[in-house]
């Protein structure tokens, strides 16, 4: 190797990518890759040592956009449309009336509950413990009070299992549940919590262990392929459009040659062949004393197929979660489809949800305790037990009222179909029949005269 060569490449290199001495002394000498590491890969890097500390779970959620987005779209739908309270009576024999002045007597116990969760943000509250209820199988927040003794906070507790350090649940031999211990960090002694300090949720308790079981564990396969695929799609991508540049270059050694002479000329061309590979632009020409063949491989890669089965992996998750198409901005799909996906969403999958957070708000845990708590400053012991807050969620619309209306009013003008010739409907379906409307459009409607048509025209005259 002539030093004249030598010098121009190792220059360049040193310029270019600085390297520490001794770098190349262990480098292999049989088979070399000199392809850098794409932006992509560097990306991913980052994210492992982000995600270094969190379980897979929450990895999972972290990484998957597809299974992080049927999550927050689940939880989304439960809170979206708001809820109502509700002042009830545990006496079933009132009527109507005895109710409803019975409701307006403790007018201000609904007040109350109504202004701490406006404190907690109880909308927040509740999307956050549906998530948290998905990753890990359980929710817990700790009450957090102000000086007047106001539950004014609600503090999200870590709940994921790694290495017991999460909230635990302390159960009895009776199954029953008794409080709850939180190992926290540098601390050989956990907290203790008793039951009226924590808000609880858990997700499909089966074993009265009051664990929960995690949604996102039944997907982790599919996290796993689709975490594969999105690191190798990058790659595929690359290989398409860079193909493999394979060098054979001839280092037989003179017969004055020893091992180690024959070692430091391969570690030198492989430094001379990287230099080569990030200096070279189009056109660039080349001179060099090495004996090099180079040979050009094109590997043949089906891109389809891998964006298929990422696909496939996405529509399972999907399928779990029962979240519709059309909300995860799937391929465009007709109304009727939408309209079926989204009843069986909302009445099935939400409306489980939300019938479950229902009850954990009317336990003596929230409601029960903020009742008490009401009437006792005012003086009201005596109705204690007897007055209780119901939580009623608002079920979720698809579209929007603007949305209905146009519909309903196409079809009507157009006169197509069922709803041309019940305009009744039209209006029903919008939201917007009322009596008032109703009772004008089963009058029969009659052309205009053509007195009434020139009135018309001259006052617009």
């Amino acid at each position: 190797m002539s030093s004249g060569v030598k010098t121009f490449f190792g220059t360049l290199k040193a310029n270019l990518f600085p390297s520490k001495e001794g770098e190349l002394e262990d480098a292999p000498f049989s088979t070399v890759s000199i392809c850098k590491e794409t932006p992509i890969e560097k990306q991913l890097k980052l994210w492992e040592t982000r995600f270094a500390k969190k379980t897979l779970e929450e990895k999972c959620y972290l990484t998957t956009p597809k299974l992080r987005r049927c999550i927050d779209v689940l939880a989304g739908f439960i809170v979206a449309a708001g809820f109502d309270t509700e002042i009830a009576c545990t006496d079933k024999t009132l009527t109507k009336e005895e109710l409803a002045t019975f409701q307006t007597k403790y007018t201000y116990v609904k007040a109350y509950v109504d202004h701490i969760n406006s404190l907690v943000n109880l909308d927040q509250i509740s999307f956050t413990a549906i998530v948290q209820m998905c990753i890990n199988g359980k929710a817990g927040f700790e009450k957090s009070s102000n000086k007047e003794g106001e539950i004014d906070k609600l503090i999200v507790l870590p709940t994921a299992n790694s290495q017991k350090q999460g909230l635990q649940p302390v159960v009895n031999t009776r199954k029953r549940l008794t409080g709850f211990t939180l190992k926290v960090k540098d601390n050989p002694k956990p907290l203790t919590y008793n039951l009226t300090e924590v808000l609880y949720f858990l997700n499909t308790d089966l074993e009265d262990d009051y664990q929960g079981l995690s949604d996102v564990e039944a997907l982790m396969p599919n996290c796993f392929e689709l975490g594969y695929l999105t690191k190798e799609r990058p790659k595929a991508v690359n290989r398409m459009s860079n193909p493999f540049k394979m060098a054979n270059v001839d280092t037989t050694p003179d017969f004055n040659s020893t091992e180690n002479d024959v070692e430091k000329v391969k570690a030198e061309i492989k430094k001379d062949l990287e230099s080569l590979h990030d200096s070279l632009s189009s056109g660039d020409d080349v001179v060099t004393n090495y004996a090099v063949t180079l040979q050009m491989l094109q590997l043949k890669i089906d891109l389809a197929q891998l964006n298929g089965n990422k696909n496939e992996l996405n529509r399972e998750i999907t399928a779990y979660f029962g979240v519709p198409r059309f909300l995860l901005s799937e391929p465009e799909i007709n109304r009727a489809t939408a309209e079926t996906e989204f009843d069986a969403f909302v009445n099935g999958t939400v409306a489980v949800k939300q019938r479950y957070l229902k009850r954990v708000y009317e336990s003596p845990g929230w409601y029960g305790a903020l009742v008490e708590q009401a009437l006792q400053t005012h003086g009201d012991t005596d109705a204690i037990g007897k007055v209780v807050v119901k939580h009623m969620w608002r079920k979720p619309e698809m579209g929007n009222l603007k949305e209905r209306a146009d519909v309903a009013s196409t079809l009507y003008n157009n006169g197509l179909g069922l709803l041309g010739n019940h305009p009744e409907q039209a209006m029903k379906t919008a939201g917007l029949l009322t009596s008032e409307i109703k009772a004008c459009l089963q009058e029969p409607l009659q052309p205009p005269t053509l007195l009434q048509v020139n009135k018309t025209q001259s006052s617009k005259v």
